[in-house]
């Protein structure tokens, strides 16, 4: 039980700086959705999404942001199902991406880095009603 409290004490440690850099958004960006857990893989990475417009000039985005709690680097594979609400409409998004031990890989509007981890939203559906889960590929 203590080593588990260390453990997780130190991978917050260790996301610190990504963490502190996250919550800067620059001034154009309008946020939708924040930063929403969609869930925690039996591998222990977890996963959570955002709705943001970047720029106002820019597409409508999903953000999706990895943290990998688990016991050495892994690939984390999984598909998020996107729901438009009002129409039922839906797509679908498979990712498979690579994290070192407690990485933090969390797109962000100030570049353009981590295009696995970033999807434009259909045009026309209402970025404040968008929903969203998770289904973690073995």
């Amino acid at each position: 039980m203590k080593g588990k409290i260390i453990y997780s004490f130190i991978m917050m440690f260790l996301a610190l700086p990504a963490l502190v850099k996250a919550q800067a958004q620059p001034t154009s960006a309008t946020v939708y959705q924040n930063w929403k857990m969609l869930g925690e893989s039996p591998t222990n990475y977890e996963v959570s999404a955002r709705i943001v417009k970047c720029h106002p000039d820019s597409a409508m985005q999903m953000h999706v942001e990895i943290f990998n709690e688990g016991a050495g680097s892994q690939v984390c594979h999984f598909k998020i199902t996107i729901t438009n609400p009002s129409t039922n409409e839906q797509i679908i998004k498979e990712v498979n991406y690579t994290v070192a031990l407690g990485e933090l890989a969390m797109p962000t509007c100030e570049n353009s880095d981590k295009p696995t981890l970033r999807f434009n939203t259909p045009v026309g559906w209402n970025p404040e009603t968008i929903q969203y889960t998770i289904t973690f590929i073995p």
